[in-house]
């Protein structure tokens, strides 16, 4: 069972998940060390990401359908450029 996660806090997406929530923040100054842009990125419990991250995650966005008649659709903000977007190419070639 994961204890805390590294999550990008505009998205609410999970990058990682740990064990121990020590482990998370070792992992995020490693990427900060490493000069990679962590701004966006937050090492938290689960417990409070539940509270802040998952929220941001599951609030509904409007994108633009690739095909057909341009229409907009909604989707949770963590679908967004992934296989579950219809505003993406491999949406429509899976």
């Amino acid at each position: 069972m994961y204890n805390a996660v590294i999550y990008n806090i505009n998205t609410g997406k999970v990058t990682k998940y740990f064990n121990t929530l020590r482990g998370a923040k070792i992992s995020l100054t490693r990427v900060v060390n490493s000069g990679l842009p962590a701004d966006e990125l937050r090492a938290v419990s689960i417990a409070d990401y539940n509270k802040t991250g998952a929220k941001t995650a599951n609030e509904m966005v409007e994108v633009v359908s690739i095909m057909g008649n341009k229409k907009t659709v909604k989707i949770r903000r963590d679908d967004v450029g992934g296989c579950c977007d219809p505003s993406t190419e491999t949406y429509w070639s899976m």
